[in-house]
């Protein structure tokens, strides 16, 4: 993905390029709503102006879609429990450089995994190539890397493990 310094681009606050929150509920689209929204800011980096859903990605593609097209990549539904899990945000970044997707204006979310085709002549957001690094943790001999100097060229998806140990959370 080609960067861009967020410092040089005439926004008053980094603020400006990231899309409003969306309500997830509980179907398990973090991934999908954390890449959605750090491609929408890249773009709105990129081209500037206000936020408009005719030039964000469609968070409700990537629930559709992923899956689909990575079924070995995503998270496995709890006997019982069915719906959707997610997926790992590389796995929607790869699903983005192999197929591009939609704009949001064209693919609205709606809260939940559907069938509902994406329109064939919707405008689609590409991009050539996305970089996964991962962050030491603490106690680990796995790889360390300074992350101050990527947040300043461009949005980033972070992910955090939530093991039981983190205790209870829930919507607010």
């Amino acid at each position: 993905m080609e960067t861009f310094e967020m410092e040089n681009n005439g926004f008053t606050h980094h603020r400006d390029v990231i899309p409003p929150p969306i309500n997830q509920g509980v179907i398990g689209s973090c991934s999908a709503v954390a890449t959605a929204q750090c491609l929408s800011a890249t773009v709105q980096m990129k081209f500037g102006g206000p936020q408009d859903p005719a030039r964000r990605p469609s968070v409700q593609e990537l629930i559709d879609k992923t899956q689909e097209a990575f079924p070995n990549d995503c998270y496995r539904a709890v006997p019982g429990e069915g719906g959707f899990r997610g997926f790992p945000p590389e796995t929607a970044f790869e699903y983005i450089k192999q197929h591009g997707v939609a704009v949001e204006a064209n693919h609205p979310y709606c809260g939940q995994r559907t069938s509902t085709p994406t329109p064939p002549d919707s405008p689609r957001i590409r991009i050539e190539d996305y970089t996964v690094k991962r962050r030491k943790l603490p106690g680990t001999d796995s790889p360390d890397f300074d992350i101050q100097p990527i947040i300043r060229q461009q949005p980033v998806v972070g992910v955090l493990t939530a093991y039981e140990s983190l205790g209870p959370h829930k919507e607010v």
